[in-house]
């Protein structure tokens, strides 16, 4: 199963979603919060809505924990992505800890270093971290592309995917 997306940001699901297989039969899921915006941009695809994980706020963070616990249970995660900020930090290390292959893509409005949340996944076992700019790319912080020039690589290097339950 390809978990398509840890975003929580309307601007996130976009970039992501240039990323994966156009066939929205691919088996994928897209984790998100509602809006106007991801509902129009994911109606074709496997789409799980959730409240909105504030920044900073640790009662949100915790919540992710047991839907995170669920989900790989009931869907079989293999690989996560990421470019959502709290969000991430609800779902990716737990996954990570279970196995889970995981990735952060730092937003690409990030030109002089990574965000809080990019800083704290860096140091999670299992978290990859990526960038989209080439200027503090280094050992911890891949580059793959960016949304800006359109040239993210395929997340079918990176992408979520899950082993079929039986």
């Amino acid at each position: 199963m390809l978990f398509s997306g840890l975003s929580s940001w309307n601007r996130c699901v976009a970039p992501l979603e240039r990323t994966l297989p156009p066939d929205p039969s691919e088996e994928s899921i897209w984790l998100t919060d509602r809006s106007s915006h991801t509902t129009a941009a994911l109606r074709d695809r496997d789409a799980i809505f959730v409240r909105y994980v504030r920044e900073r706020n640790l009662g949100d963070v915790a919540r992710c924990i047991p839907h995170a616990h669920r989900l790989l249970a009931d869907r079989g995660i293999d690989r996560a992505i990421s470019t959502g900020s709290g969000i991430a930090i609800g779902y990716l290390p737990y996954l990570a800890a279970r196995g889970v292959e995981c990735h952060y893509i730092e937003s690409a409005a990030r030109v002089a270093g990574p965000s809080r949340t990019g800083r704290l996944l860096r140091h999670v076992p299992g978290v990859h971290t990526h960038t989209q700019q080439t200027d503090w790319a280094d050992r911890h912080w891949a580059f793959v592309g960016s949304v800006v020039s359109h040239a993210i690589l395929p997340v079918a290097s990176l992408a979520l995917q899950a082993t079929p339950k039986s």
